[in-house]
């Protein structure tokens, strides 16, 4: 498969700010520049979605009440799918949660750790150098819904292969790809409308 340029300037947070000190419920902005399709887009906190809020069209706002989850730093992303059945992954945005009183959380987050996050990447490792059509390799601990799961390459999808049942394998050919790093990624979308990422993985290309 052709592997798509990376698109990541078609999605973008505008608020809150990199390093913001965030408390309560904020609305997180963003802007979309792509056509999205009936999945639309929605807000993702330490890469996992939040909620069920899907926004299809502007303006591109998601609340996200920051006492679901700890006191301290956690990341913002915004998803977004469009009708040609590319996924766009925003810039990541870092801020600082801060609230006297937390609740109890009750959106599920990763749990840190490569092979302990609920879908990881087990091969190829990170650091490690590839060549030729490489076989991407995951394991997925969550019942798949139709959406699947997928490979992302610099948080682009890859081609449209989507693999709803194990084994979870996922060819790329990397002769269509600069010399240098690039950073893997597995998408997976459960029954109970999760959205989760996996650990990334950076891998090295040489001169083909």
């Amino acid at each position: 498969p052709v592997v798509p340029t990376p698109q990541s300037s078609n999605v973008t947070i505008t608020a809150p700010n990199p390093g913001d000190t965030v408390s309560a419920t904020i609305n997180v902005q963003g802007q979309i520049a792509v056509n999205l399709d009936p999945a639309g887009s929605y807000l993702m906190v330490d890469g996992v979605e939040i909620g069920t809020r899907r926004v299809t069209s502007g303006p591109f706002v998601y609340p996200f009440n920051t006492a679901s989850v700890s006191n301290g730093t956690h990341t913002l992303q915004l998803w977004a799918h469009d009708t040609a059945n590319n996924t766009d992954l925003s810039q990541t945005v870092l801020v600082t949660v801060s609230n006297s009183a937390v609740s109890t959380p009750t959106t599920p987050t990763p749990v840190a750790g490569g092979s302990t996050y609920p879908i990881s990447l087990t091969y190829p490792v990170s650091g490690q150098a590839v060549s030729g059509v490489v076989q991407v390799q995951g394991a997925i601990q969550q019942l798949l819904d139709p959406a699947g799961s997928y490979l992302l390459l610099d948080g682009v999808e890859v081609g449209t292969q989507r693999v709803d049942s194990a084994p979870f394998v996922y060819s790329f050919d990397t002769s269509k790809l600069a010399a240098g790093s690039h950073t893997l990624q597995l998408w997976a979308h459960d029954t109970a409308n999760q959205t989760l990422l996996s650990n990334p993985v950076t891998i090295s290309i040489g001169t083909p």
